[in-house]
């Protein structure tokens, strides 16, 4: 019980399914060094960098904070290639899994990229942890952007049935981590559905076959980024209204700014920061009416996604643009004087998908 306590509190992020497919056909060690270099592209470059990681997996795992040493020692290790971005070159996920009793269902993730400029390994600076834990109920899944859009990774409490969709790009050596749709088993959320859509199974390899590195070094390794995987055309098919603008974290005075009107409520503060998309002019929006009782039409140019205050993540789109599908029909035309003002409330009923 105290391994697999020390473990659930290790691992900050849960994802499942890094076993290994069946081999195609292992192969270990690299080829031998020609004295007569030939300059190799990228792609040499990286699967070299990459090969190295697999010939001594268990010596990337452990530094981070987070995966303590009696969980590595029991460790088995699998990889994938796929691409975060649409960039020519892939990924590389490395898995460490082991016994239930050590590990308590659980996996651990990490993330290494190679820089084509600096012609340098970028190792990660933290692990994910993957599967479903066997005490606890916490539930995840990891999979890739078939858009070259990150890797999205889905949580959820097996006692709430809720959870959400965070999508995990690098930012060097961090994964950045950003909000892309609310979890609800109970409801069976159109919003989760179309981002999970984007997602693709990620296929796990043994350590000792080298094989996709192989095809990476050759030039035949096929990148995993589909063409015309477009989420807003699955939004609008499932019914959902979908929006491009700008988003903007705001506190009390800059979405007064932004609307250009006085603060209604200079005396009570509200303590947090909105999360707002800004349409950049007005657009007509269906939405509950102030009571719920019915829906009506409005104009807005501004959206309310979220706050700050709601544990989710959206400072990595700061000032971005994006594209969200909302469930429209569970928004509300506000019914007092919050902010920002006039504005439909679609916290809980937002996805990002662009």
């Amino acid at each position: 019980m105290a391994a697999t306590a020390a473990l659930a509190g290790a691992l900050a992020i849960g994802a499942g399914g890094c076993a290994a497919a069946k081999p195609a056909g292992s192969s270990s060690g690299s080829a031998p060094v020609h004295k007569e270099q030939v300059k190799k592209t990228p792609a040499q470059l990286a699967a070299v960098a990459y090969r190295e990681v697999l010939e001594d997996p268990q010596g990337y795992f452990g530094r981070n904070d987070g995966l303590e040493e009696q969980f590595v020692a029991d460790a088995e290790y699998t990889y994938a290639l796929v691409n975060m971005s649409t960039d020519e070159l892939p990924q590389l996920l490395v898995c460490a899994s082991g016994s239930n009793d050590a590990w308590n269902g659980m996996e651990s993730v990490q993330v290494f990229s190679f820089d084509a400029k600096s012609g340098s390994l970028v190792t990660p600076t933290e692990d994910l942890a993957a599967g479903v834990a066997g005490a606890g109920g916490f539930r995840g899944s990891l999979s890739y952007s078939a858009a070259g859009n990150g890797l999205l990774y889905s949580t959820l409490s097996s006692g709430t049935g809720m959870g959400s969709i965070v999508r995990i790009t690098l930012d060097g050596d961090q994964l950045s981590q950003t909000f892309a749709a609310p979890v609800d088993l109970s409801s069976g959320s159109k919003l989760s559905s179309v981002v999970s859509s984007e997602g693709r199974e990620i296929t796990w390899t043994d350590v000792a076959d080298d094989s996709a590195l192989k095809d990476l070094e050759s030039g035949s390794w096929k990148s995993t980024v589909e063409k015309g995987s477009g989420a807003a055309d699955a939004a609008r098919a499932a019914g959902l209204a979908t929006f491009t603008g700008t988003v903007r974290i705001l506190d009390d005075a800059g979405v007064c700014d932004l609307q250009g009107v006085a603060n209604p409520n200079p005396d009570y503060p509200s303590g947090h920061s909105y999360v707002v998309l800004d349409l950049g002019g007005e657009q007509q929006v269906m939405c509950l009416s102030g009571d719920g009782s019915s829906l009506r039409d409005g104009n807005t140019s501004l959206l309310l996604l979220d706050t700050t205050d709601s544990g989710n993540s959206w400072s990595a789109l700061d000032g971005k643009t994006v594209t969200v599908a909302v469930d429209t029909p569970q928004c509300s035309w506000p019914s007092d004087t919050g902010l920002p003002l006039g504005s439909p409330r679609c916290a809980g009923h937002v996805a990002v998908i662009g």
